[in-house]
């Protein structure tokens, strides 16, 4: 048990000590995430985190429908949602594998934009969702009855919001940071290098992948995978729960797995 509390510590020693040795990187970094998080994803996080806490404060409502709701806003909107319902583990996981997603609005705007086809932006969106209902058909034990969520003023909704989106930066910045320290002491091919950039925190990292013009079904496993700066948020709401970043972890790989397959297809078959 104690290694899962020696191995963060040894992580985190050797990131600052990176830090302290490439601190222009680490910052300008630091700098590259956040410029990112403000363009990117706080404009299709924030209001969809409100307006779904708003939708569905002082109901009782189906674990399945929630799930639904969940998706337009991304991660870590349907984590925030199922943080009060009564979940046994296996309900939770199989609650987490279906939220556990990207923003929508991430893949049509932000994403299509880094693409040489817009459209593909929109595929990419459908392999994602696809994944994780297919990925959901294997954890069977849903929640049985409705889930009662409590009331919520406008203010409190805007206030566990912008906490949330406090979150969701600071895990993107750390992946970010840590990115860019690995391949400051480590002399990694640039692929290698997007693709751990990617697994890490998968918004910089994919634009890296884009630009490199890796393959279309690597790019979808790793948004499917989410990175760990993902993980970690969700980790904030589902690990009382007990599903930690590990566990969400293991989750989300078939996931990716299943992305990448769909993706291949489409891609073999022209359609993508």
């Amino acid at each position: 048990m104690r290694t899962f509390y020696i191995l963060p510590s040894l992580a985190a020693g050797a990131l600052m000590g990176c830090m302290l040795v490439f601190p222009r990187e680490a910052a300008g970094a630091a700098l590259a995430a956040l410029t990112v998080f403000a363009r990117s994803v706080l404009p299709a996080l924030l209001p969809f985190s409100v307006c779904a806490q708003l939708l569905t404060a002082g109901h009782s409502i189906s674990a399945d429908l929630l799930c639904l709701l969940a998706l337009p806003g991304g991660s870590p909107t349907g984590a925030r949602l199922f943080a009060q319902a009564p979940l046994s583990p296996a309900e939770a996981r199989r609650c987490a594998v279906l939220t556990g997603t990207l923003s929508p609005m991430f893949f049509l705007s932000t994403l299509s934009g880094w693409l040489d086809d817009p459209r593909k932006g929109a595929g990419l969106l459908a392999v994602h969702l696809l994944s994780a209902l297919l990925c959901g058909l294997f954890f069977r034990q849903k929640p049985q009855g409705r889930i009662a969520l409590s009331p919520v003023t406008i203010p409190q909704a805007l206030a566990q919001s912008a906490q949330a989106m406090l979150t969701v930066a600071g895990a993107i910045v750390l992946g970010a940071v840590a990115a860019r320290m690995l391949r400051c002491a480590l002399p990694l091919p640039p692929g290698m290098a997007a693709v751990i950039h990617a697994f890490l925190e998968v918004t910089g990292g994919c634009h890296a992948l884009i630009t490199l013009a890796l393959p279309l079904p690597l790019l979808a496993a790793l948004l499917s995978f989410g990175g760990l700066s993902l993980l970690l948020q969700n980790a904030a709401y589902w690990q009382q729960k007990g599903l930690g970043a590990a566990s969400l972890a293991a989750l989300a790989l078939p996931r990716a797995a299943i992305a990448f397959l769909l993706c291949a297809v489409l891609v073999q078959t022209g359609i993508l």
